[in-house]
């Protein structure tokens, strides 16, 4: 059993040699999950060499081994896609606005010189009569 952070977190009993299955521990590794100045949680695995076991007095090497992982609470994978298709929506609307601004400014043009000829505007397939300006 181990203890950290003065007992808040303690590991369950790790076995570390058990003769009658033939196994022993040859690896632990311990990882520290932190978020800013605090420990949230600690996660230990193990591993065991199975086989022939020599007794007590002649324990095998044990390796212990740990690691931090810091833990977010802002999922920053999220946040960055829905920048993206944020920013992907916005530009598609800015060419749609652009391109009928684009046709309607060539439109209203082309309306202008025909109106000099004609006393009618003329948007596409409606005519709309002038009030004789």
């Amino acid at each position: 059993e181990f203890g950290f952070e003065e007992g808040r977190f303690i590991t369950p009993w790790i076995t570390l040699w058990e003769y009658d299955r033939a196994r022993m521990l040859t690896y632990l590794e311990f990882v520290f999950v932190y978020s800013g100045d605090s420990i949230k949680e600690i996660r230990h695995y193990t591993d065991y060499k199975e086989g022939q076991v020599p007794d007590h007095r002649n324990f095998d090497h044990l390796f212990i081994t740990y690691s931090w992982e810091e833990y977010g609470e802002v999922d920053v994978e999220l946040g960055l896609i829905a920048l993206l298709l944020g920013g992907f929506a916005l530009m598609v609307a800015m060419a749609v606005y652009i391109i009928i601004d684009l046709q309607l400014k060539a439109i209203l043009a082309d309306n202008e010189s025909t109106s000099e000829s004609s006393p009618s505007l003329s948007l596409g397939a409606f005519d709309f009569p002038t009030l004789g300006v």
